[in-house]
């Protein structure tokens, strides 16, 4: 700090008075202090020269000034640097916004949203009234949401989804809203591509011409489809309150441990079973079973066709292969069958 020392010494003499400045004074034990100096150049009635100074111990201060200093740098580091928008306003006039707002907004600078004037330009028109409402009752003190989503506007006029917090803050001793800015519009349209997805799923499940069953691994139902309520003549309700072994006539405690302990992802399996109706009459299914991972979870899918007139029609086949079978037996002529001079069958006769 000595050349400053000189420095201030010639600004003394060129004042031809008095000068006021902060500098730097080392301790006899080392340390460094500030301190307010104010220096006097008197003269004196012979023509001489006496200077004189007068000190104030400002390091206190000086440290205070500093650690603000450098606690607003810190923090503007960490807002023009941060990947989420921040804005402040104060009724809908923006005051502040660093370049990831503008940046998510399309703008070039954050100068560029001070000058709209307005924040609600940046909103989508149908968001408008609820945000005014929330802004006017939190300005109050009185209740509104902290954090919610928002579809804003692009300066291009296109349109996004953000998640937004806000709070009150004081800005140049006034009260203010700092709001923080998240763009989720790549999950938004991830949630509306499941979403279009669920209803195909369950478009298809719902139009399926066979009874559909979600099952957990202890064979509790999860899901059904209006085939499987009808096949059955429960409602959806009164399902989900049952399991496989209540509706399988061959599926008790045993034959359910076995079952799932066959399942594995990516393998399905087809067993026929005997399913009971809810009036306690019976009738044949084909069940075609597969697992399915859902996070850590298994679940089975099974897709369930009445058989019963493919079990009829099976039983008439042998009951007419039976009687054809008794006719040929019971022949006094001579009966046989042969392909290319190769015999299949002869009767007794």
């Amino acid at each position: 700090d000595v050349p400053e020392w000189w420095k201030a010494q010639r600004l003394i003499t060129e004042a031809n008075g008095d000068w006021l400045y902060d500098i730097r004074y080392q301790r006899k034990d080392g340390q460094y202090i500030w301190v307010h100096q104010h220096s006097l150049r008197t003269y004196l009635p012979d023509g001489s020269i006496e200077g004189s100074a007068y000190w104030v111990d400002v390091t206190a201060k000086k440290t205070a000034e500093q650690a603000l200093r450098d606690s607003e740098e810190r923090y503007r580091n960490l807002v023009e640097g941060s990947l989420q928008g921040i804005m402040v306003h104060r009724e809908h006039k923006p005051l502040f916004a660093n370049q990831a707002y503008a940046a998510m907004h399309g703008y070039e600078s954050p100068e560029e949203i001070i000058a709209l004037g307005d924040t609600l330009a940046l909103r989508a028109p149908h968001q408008r009234a609820r945000i005014i409402e929330y802004g006017k009752a939190r300005m109050r003190g009185e209740y509104a949401p902290a954090s919610y989503e928002l579809e804003d506007v692009r300066k291009d006029g296109s349109t996004f989804w953000t998640n937004s917090l806000h709070t009150v803050i004081d800005w140049d001793g006034q009260p203010a809203i700092q709001a923080t800015f998240l763009d989720i519009t790549g999950r938004k349209q991830a949630e509306e591509s499941v979403r279009e997805s669920e209803a195909r799923y369950r478009s298809l499940v719902e139009q399926a011409p066979d009874a559909f069953f979600v099952w957990d691994l202890d064979g509790r139902f999860l899901d059904v489809n209006d085939k499987a309520c009808e096949s059955l003549g429960y409602t959806r309700e009164e399902l989900l309150e049952l399991s496989v072994p209540d509706i399988e006539m061959k599926f008790d405690a045993d034959a359910l441990r076995e079952r799932r302990a066959r399942l594995v992802p990516g393998q399905p399996s087809t067993t026929e079973g005997l399913h009971r109706r809810n009036d306690g009459t019976t009738f044949p299914v084909e069940v075609r079973s597969g697992v399915v991972e859902v996070g850590e979870h298994r679940i089975v899918q099974s897709l369930v066709r009445d058989i019963t007139e493919r079990k009829q029609a099976e039983q008439d086949l042998r009951r007419s292969e039976e009687r054809y079978r008794n006719l040929a037996e019971g022949s006094i002529q001579g009966l046989y069958v042969q392909r290319d001079f190769q015999l299949l069958y002869a009767n007794e006769a």
